[in-house]
């Protein structure tokens, strides 16, 4: 797909006089925006050009206030980026299925069964003994299955990490075949003094904005309160349901762990 020359000229000046702290975070913010609205209606439509400006506009890229230095560094590799005619190579994403569903069948069983060995003696004992037993199975359940998002999630971001290490250029080498393209623009160093620049607030806006967020806090708090509550109500059913399910690779009454 070709590239927008012209726009991508435009927005690779503007950023590299925002870099070099000629241009001010507001006056950059409406260079993007002059070019953002119109990409649409641009004959050539540049989908990196784009992509990049709605994430600078929206912050979500960097805070264009408070620059850290790793946040210049992207920058500075989106402004060689621009003065290119590369396109983007996107990561593949990962699968959508969960490869542990099979795990999450089995320990599933494993507690089914641990629950009815509690309603069994609870006829005995007293009705406290399944009550105590679900609340424990739901906790010990979610926590295990925590634990492994987790694992598994930091393996998914180190193998993100390394593919943007260098974004948005595809590779380490490829970046550096492509840093001579900054030679014009005379980036200095990275400056706290100019790049680290947070907005201040007034001590009202401070004080409304604290109250609103534990407002929202509590909220939020309240809401997964009754979500839990209402999870351990159904989490007998849940399990059963759960321990139905065709596991593939059963290994049948192996416990989980082994």
């Amino acid at each position: 797909m070709p590239v927008s020359r012209e726009n991508r000229e435009v927005v690779a000046n503007a950023l590299a006089a925002f870099l070099r702290g000629e241009m001010s975070e507001d006056a950059f913010r409406n260079r993007l925006n002059s070019i953002w609205v119109g990409l649409d209606q641009n004959a050539v439509q540049d989908d990196y050009l784009s992509h990049l400006c709605g994430l600078l506009l929206t912050k979500t890229l960097v805070d264009l206030s408070a620059l850290s230095e790793p946040a210049w560094r992207q920058l500075v590799r989106d402004l060689a980026f621009l003065k290119s005619d590369l396109e983007p190579t996107r990561p593949a994403s990962p699968p959508a299925d969960d490869p542990d569903f099979s795990a999450q069948v089995r320990m599933a069983r494993w507690h089914v069964l641990g629950l009815a060995v509690s309603f069994g003696l609870g006829l005995v004992v007293g009705w406290w003994l399944p009550a105590v037993c679900c609340v424990v199975s739901f906790v010990s359940y979610a926590t295990w299955e925590w634990r492994q998002d987790k694992a598994r999630d930091k393996e998914r971001f180190k193998q993100w990490a390394k593919e943007l290490a260098f974004a948005p250029f595809e590779c380490e080498e490829d970046w550096l075949a492509h840093k001579r393209l900054l030679e014009p623009s005379h980036l200095p160093e990275y400056d706290p003094a100019i790049h680290w620049r947070p907005r201040t607030f007034s001590l009202a806006k401070k004080f409304w904005g604290a109250g609103a967020s534990y407002l929202i806090m509590a909220g939020l708090a309240l809401i997964l309160a009754f979500m839990y509550a209402f999870s351990v109500l159904i989490w007998p059913l849940s399990l059963v349901l759960m321990s139905l399910c065709p596991a593939s690779a059963d290994r049948g009454s192996e416990a989980p762990g082994q």
